[in-house]
């Protein structure tokens, strides 16, 4: 009987520095002629590229956003802010008038720092969905069921307890906001599975923040490491029918350190004009080190296509999205 493990599911990237720098260049210059409004095209544009250029057994990825579901999302956005501001503003000058400038201060303030903490897991999932709504390999849709509630309410629970425990319970909360991100997403229908538990990385973390804390942050590299081989180690992706495979990440602390020293240096003596070339170079090396193991039908899969999500309020997650991509 062959072994399920045999077959190997390499990541690949195909994209070169100089072809995204092109990308980039075109998108700074339209972006300062438009006063701004070409943003949107220009974060399309980016990804499309990454996408394109990014593949999975052989097959490519394809991004189909548009700019205009991003253009929505922030004028949505925008309005949200406008609208929920003006609220505790007045809710502040009436506090003002019977409990005294210094107490409606506090509730001001109060309010906004809550709205924060509820609105960054709010973002993380909902821009993940959006992404993968508008994402297909081989002609299947990805896709990530809604599970903004669980995974706010579990970000929230865990971040409080990590400061009440003194950082102790940090892996317990990583590895379940994770788990709720990987087992609610879906390749058509392959379903992704995690199977980790916060408690056999608790001594990776304490080790980890003292060795970095002793180290000026060297040992971080290291910690990362650990980290990101135990969740691919620990990671699974298939069904009962096609077959499953699972995660595999052969990356070093060694190699995160020495990637992230020549990073920071080409920013600094570029003055971030090595960017793109940064980018394209990082999602090489990381996918070189990422694979699956394991007998999977993909032909099968292909022809179950998922129909694409909505959007418009998974766009708004993406246009808190402040990074590159």
């Amino acid at each position: 009987m062959e072994n399920n493990s045999a077959v190997t599911h390499r990541f690949t990237f195909h994209g070169r520095g100089a072809e995204f720098a092109l990308i980039v260049l075109k998108n700074i210059i339209l972006t300062i002629l438009t006063l701004g409004v070409y943003l949107f095209w220009a974060k399309v544009n980016s990804r499309r590229y990454l996408w394109q250029a990014s593949s999975f057994a052989g097959a490519r990825f394809v991004y189909h956003g548009t700019p205009m579901e991003l253009f929505k999302a922030r004028m949505i956005l925008f309005a949200v802010i406008l609208v929920s501001s003006l609220g505790v503003f007045a809710l502040s000058s009436a506090l003002g008038s019977t409990v005294g400038p210094v107490a409606a201060a506090a509730v001001f303030y109060l309010v906004f720092f809550f709205a924060f903490f509820v609105i960054v897991p709010f973002a993380v999932v909902s821009g993940l969905r959006y992404r993968f709504s508008r994402t297909t390999w081989r002609g299947i849709r990805l896709g990530m069921k809604d599970c903004q509630k669980e995974y706010v309410l579990t970000w929230l629970k865990g971040y409080f307890l990590t400061i009440i425990t003194l950082g102790i319970y940090a892996s317990w909360w990583h590895d379940a906001t994770y788990s709720i991100l990987v087992n609610n997403t879906r390749v058509g229908t392959l379903k992704l599975r995690y199977t980790g538990k916060g408690a056999d990385l608790m001594w990776t973390y304490i080790r980890g923040f003292l060795l970095s804390l002793v180290t000026f942050g060297i040992y971080s590299a290291w910690f990362a490491a650990q980290v990101i081989r135990y969740r691919a180690e620990h990671t699974y992706l298939g069904n009962a029918t096609d077959g499953h495979a699972r995660a595999e990440a052969t990356v070093t602390g060694g190699e995160i350190f020495v990637q992230f020293l020549l990073q920071y240096l080409l920013l600094i003596f570029t003055l971030g004009l090595a960017l793109p070339w940064i980018v394209t170079n990082t999602l090489t090396w990381s996918m070189e080190r990422l694979r699956l193991n394991g007998r999977i039908n993909f032909d099968a899969v292909a022809q179950k296509a998922t129909e694409k999500t909505g959007a418009f309020g998974d766009g708004i997650g993406d246009a808190l999205d402040l990074g590159l991509v």
